[in-house]
């Protein structure tokens, strides 16, 4: 008798396959991208975001097998919440290719699609990082914050605000597509202030880590895509947004597949301004999408509150910074209390820098 774990394991190892797998996923994508309005088009693209998922979830799985505690944990995780797209996906497919008919909103597949955030931000968070000092906890929540009111400002132009303020057709479905893209602002909030603290090292490694962030990231949008276009009526399966889903969940299957059985975190350098480039990439993405909505209407009243919230919690970040920078300060004058002044200030901004200026 086959032993069936032993087999999946030797499936996933196997180099012609993953050849083959990965002429297969050129192809598809090349499809999407030139025959999207072809016929069979939405059955190929059907395949496709049902087969990726699945085998992101074989991966995950089977790599949480080799590890232990959080780690297992998380990707286990992350298992999870790939296989609940791809059994929504089974669903739709069922529906759509096999019975030739339209998708019903809401359905069973909805299920699946909607326990993909949650067990994803889930995995995210259980990832063990590195120790920080008490400032830089303190930053790491404000960070959190903002990113969030940033790209909650962003949904709510683009997609959130004109979903919410169109209803549905009754309150199950209403509530279904406000829960979507709202479900993508968490997803897209936490995939960046994982970005964001990659700096501190993690046990998954770097690489692992932004191949794992690039991916949620990548079908976050496309849901958030998906969403714009259906609510103007003009989505149909095979649109050039699809390709969104199917990165995303073949970059999960390379994080899964090269990520170190066994690493390490490290501490954190201090903080600084420069560190925060992803905080600051998200506040400028908020201010550029209301300045364009500006241009063509006025702005939701929510979106005026959600910025007052954000200007606040930017300064709130610099005071931070600055608290954290006169604490190192003092702590190495209490190290070295005949350190000049002059020989000081070369030294703190290169903390965690590994060189000193010349």
């Amino acid at each position: 008798m086959w032993n069936t774990e032993a087999l999946f394991s030797r499936i996933l190892r196997s180099k012609p396959l993953l050849s083959a797998g990965a002429v297969a996923a050129g192809a598809w994508i090349l499809w999407i991208l030139l025959f999207s309005t072809n016929h069979s088009g939405k059955h190929v693209s059907n395949v496709g975001l049902t087969v990726m998922p699945l085998v992101a979830a074989g991966q995950c799985a089977r790599h949480a097998r080799e590890l232990a505690g959080r780690l297992r944990r998380g990707w286990l995780l992350m298992a999870g919440s790939c296989l609940g797209w791809g059994l929504g996906m089974v669903v739709w497919t069922a529906y759509e290719s096999i019975g030739g008919r339209d998708v019903p909103f809401p359905s069973l597949a909805d299920v699946g699609y909607l326990a993909t955030v949650p067990l994803a931000v889930a995995a995210l968070l259980i990832f063990p990082t590195a120790p920080q000092r008490r400032a830089a906890q303190a930053r790491t929540v404000i960070d959190g914050l903002v990113i969030g009111a940033s790209l909650l400002i962003v949904s709510w132009i683009l997609a959130l605000g004109p979903i919410v303020h169109a209803g549905g057709d009754g309150p199950l479905a209403a509530a279904i597509g406000i829960a979507y893209p709202l479900g993508d602002v968490v997803m897209a909030t936490i995939v960046f202030f994982a970005i964001a603290r990659s700096r501190l090292g993690s046990p998954l490694g770097r690489i692992t880590l932004l191949l794992l962030c690039g991916g949620l990231l990548a079908a976050a949008v496309s849901d958030s895509g998906f969403s714009y276009l259906a609510l103007q009526n003009t989505y149909a399966s095979g649109n050039r947004i699809d390709i969104g889903w199917f990165v995303g969940y073949l970059l999960v299957f390379l994080a899964a597949r090269q990520s170190p059985r066994h690493a390490a975190a490290w501490m954190e350098p201090p903080l600084t301004r420069q560190s925060g480039s992803v905080v600051y990439a998200a506040v400028g993405l908020a201010a550029g999408t209301t300045a364009g909505a500006l241009l063509w209407s006025t702005v939701d009243p929510f979106v005026f509150w959600v910025g007052l919230f954000l200007v606040a919690a930017s300064i709130a970040r610099q005071v931070l910074i600055a608290a954290d920078r006169r604490a190192l300060e003092q702590s190495v004058e209490a190290w070295v209390p005949a350190v000049r002044k002059d020989t000081l200030a070369d030294w703190v901004p290169l903390v965690g820098s590994g060189t000193r200026r010349n």
